[in-house]
Parts: structure tokens; C-alpha cells; sequence
């Protein structure tokens, strides 16, 4: 396995690479990629990152010092980012600026960590990028550039997986909570209202539509996607389910909520009936009926 550790030039470097050395048979690494766009700093790092695999531990662990973004990500399973965009110089200014108009200026938080995070987002997405190019199918990336969330969150939007829309239950083009999809991930990217009182419903777009880069000769209507995920052969259902769910809560707070002493035994007879008395080989909608009704009445007693 080939790991690739970006921001090479780190002092953290050297650390990070005998910790995976001293699991090497466990990991099952054959070879180690330094890549770095300050090629001096990071020569200077890879001396001491060789003595350690070679000398210290004495394994045959493969290093590469690169600054080509090929060599770096060719056929790698796992990529590491530790970039410091701007080096020691910007973290300086990211502290200071803040505090000279009254704000926390920190590394990873309050002013100073937007702007470092602002500034390291754009060379994430390039790491994205090149790891996509060259880089095993399969690989994955392990981000350790701060601020950690605001660079997470920003790659989520602007590079999500085409094909999931970043779920991390899609595999083999299925969901793998359970065989039949909640209706939230079957109808992604879109979302549904419902009327409680006369059942009507309404769709709306959530964005970024499923990590989607669609053509503008490949463009979906609404029907495309309620014909995809067979919702509408099962909106009588899904409105079914909303209207009792909306009585049901109506029933509880009318009386009383959860100042009426019965409320707790009320509520988990409600989830019983709506999600637990089932069985998997019959139908949903006959049983989800017979529960209801049955509960109507049972709740009018404990209420």
C-alpha cells in the first residue's frame, strides 16, 4: 500500500511517518510519498525521515520526496494533508489582526481560523483533484489541515461524490441501513411537504443536488427524480404517515404533553405502533392501518 503524505516539509513529518513504520505490517505500507511545494523544506525533512525508516527501525519502507503531483499521487491508497497554507508568517498575521480590533485571534478559531481556513479550502479541493487523477479508485483522504471543519464542510460542497451525494450508507448503488430506503435518502435531492390536513404535497430542491455535475444537456425535471426513487407510487403512503403522525402529536399535546403523567407510556405505545409491530414478510400499509386503529382507541383509555 502507497501513502502519501502532503505537507511533507512538516515538522510533524517525521512523527507521523514512524508511527505508520511501527504498524507497517499491520497497515500493510510498501511505500511512502513526501510531497510538498517547498522543495528545500522539505529535503531537509526527508533526511531525517529516511534515517528513521532506514536506520532507526530498519524497515523497507520506500520513500519518495516529490513536489510533482503525479509522483506524489500515483496508484496511492491513502493520502495524508497536513498543509499549512501561508506557513508560520500568515498563523502570525491570523493572530495578530484579529486582536487589534478586539477580536480572539487564534490559530483554528474566531477570525484568525476563518482566514486560515478560507485560505486552505481552494489547495484542499487540488488535493481532491489530483487524488481523483492519479490515485487508486479507492482511495481515501485523511485531512489534517486546520481549521479541520471549515475545510470538511467546504470540500463537501464543492467536491461531492457525483454518485452518492457524500451518503455514507450508499454502497453498490443501494442503501445499506436496511432494503427499502427512508424516504429522505430516496428522495434526495429533494425534499417533501405535506399538508396534515389535506394531504397535499409540495417538493423543493436541497442543494447541492446530490453532488450532481449535470450538463445542461443532461438536465433532470421533478419527475425524473419522483420516477427514479418510484415516489410517486407510494405518495398516498408517505401522506398517510405524515396526517396520523401530525394527529398523534396533536392527541399528546391536547393532553397535556409531558405534564400529563401518562405521557411516557402514551408515547412509547405511539412508537411501538408506528415503527416496532411489524413483520417483515407482509406489507407495510395494512399492518401500519391495523396499528392505528387499534391505537386510536387504547390512547383515548391512557389519556
Amino acid at each position: 500500500m502507497i501513502i502519501t503524505i502532503v505537507g511533507g516539509g512538516s515538522t510533524f513529518t517525521a512523527g507521523i511517518v514512524k508511527s505508520i513504520a511501527l504498524r507497517r505490517e499491520e497497515l500493510e505500507v510498501t511505500e511512502i510519498r513526501l510531497f510538498d511545494i517547498d522543495k528545500e523544506r522539505q529535503d531537509k525533512v526527508a533526511v531525517l525521515v529516511d534515517w528513521i525508516l532506514h536506520e532507526d527501525l530498519k524497515c523497507d519502507i520506500k520513500l519518495v520526496a516529490t513536489t510533482d503531483e503525479e509522483t506524489a499521487y500515483k496508484d496511492a491508497s491513502f493520502v495524508f494533508a497536513q498543509m499549512r497554507v501561508g506557513k508560520y508568517a500568515m498563523r502570525e498575521q491570523d493572530e495578530k489582526i484579529p486582536l487589534r480590533h478586539g477580536c480572539v485571534g487564534q490559530e483554528t478559531c474566531g477570525c484568525g481560523g476563518m482566514a486560515y481556513g478560507m485560505r486552505t479550502i481552494f489547495p484542499m479541493v487540488k488535493v481532491i483533484d489530483d487524488a481523483e487523477k492519479y490515485a487508486k479508485p479507492d482511495y481515501w483522504i485523511l485531512n489534517y489541515s486546520n481549521p479541520a471543519s471549515i475545510v470538511a464542510e467546504a470540500c463537501r460542497v464543492l467536491r461531492p461524490n457525483a454518485r452518492t451525494g457524500n451518503c455514507p450508507f450508499f454502497e453498490a448503488d443501494a442503501c445499506t441501513i436496511h432494503a427499502a430506503r427512508p424516504l429522505a435518502c430516496a428522495l434526495y435531492p429533494l425534499g417533501q411537504a405535506i399538508d396534515p390536513a389535506t394531504a397535499a404535497m409540495e417538493y423543493y430542491v436541497q442543494l447541492p443536488l446530490c453532488g450532481a455535475r449535470v450538463s445542461a444537456q443532461e438536465q433532470r425535471t421533478l419527475q425524473n427524480y419522483l420516477d427514479d426513487a418510484a415516489i410517486t407510487a407510494r405518495a398516498g403512503i408517505d401522506a398517510r404517515w405524515a396526517v396520523v403522525c401530525t394527529q398523534l402529536s396533536d392527541k399528546l399535546q391536547q393532553a397535556g404533553g409531558r405534564e400529563n403523567p401518562r405521557y411516557l407510556p402514551a408515547a412509547r405505545r405511539i412508537a411501538r405502533a408506528l415503527y416496532f409491530d411489524y413483520s417483515i414478510q407482509d406489507d407495510f400499509y395494512p399492518q401500519f392501518n391495523a396499528n392505528t386503529q387499534a391505537l386510536w382507541p387504547l390512547l383515548d383509555k391512557m389519556l
